[in-house]
């Protein structure tokens, strides 16, 4: 297995684990629904920096930090501890059939090393608060929880922040 940044030619790989990924799940509302304008920036360096893992020539799981406020100005708003600048890693996802083996942490680890590189002071992350694994993982990584909010009128999350 191996890490490599996501370019424009895995886009399609891209969508395919995307849609695997909304195919998996029980409750729909673990998953914020991508929008047009998300997806339009997905490979444009100064708004998302994919970080995806290969089985072979197989994308098994994806993470991202995004550094344009239009993907977490909402959860910012609601922190009052978050120092500037700030990204978010978020669309983390790994295939059911990979799971519990610790993949998505690692890869998060290694975006939390990208944005320290960069110059970053907090990552914000946005988890529905009944995600048990995506919660023990960012804990692990040492993200704490900041607050709850409703995103979009009906998508209940916690916002975690780590501070680097």
């Amino acid at each position: 297995m191996y890490l490599k940044k996501l370019e424009k030619g895995d886009e399609e790989k891209l969508l395919d684990l995307i849609k695997q990924i909304e195919d998996s799940l029980q409750d729909k509302k673990w998953w914020l629904p991508i929008n047009t304008i998300s997806k339009k920036h997905f490979f444009d360096d100064g708004w998302t920096y994919f970080l995806g893992l290969f089985d072979n020539d197989k994308l098994i799981g994806a993470s991202a930090l995004f550094f344009n406020k239009h993907e977490f100005g909402e959860s910012l708003s609601n922190c009052k501890k978050a120092k500037l600048p700030v990204v978010e890693i978020g669309r983390c996802m790994i295939l059911p059939s990979y799971r519990k083996k610790n993949l998505l942490c690692n890869l998060n680890i290694k975006l939390i090393e990208i944005a320290k590189e960069k110059g970053i002071k907090t990552i914000l992350a946005t988890i529905h608060p009944e995600n048990k694994p995506s919660q023990a993982s960012f804990k692990k990584l040492g993200f704490n929880i900041e607050t709850t909010i409703v995103k979009n009128n009906d998508y209940v999350r916690n916002i975690l922040l780590f501070e680097l």
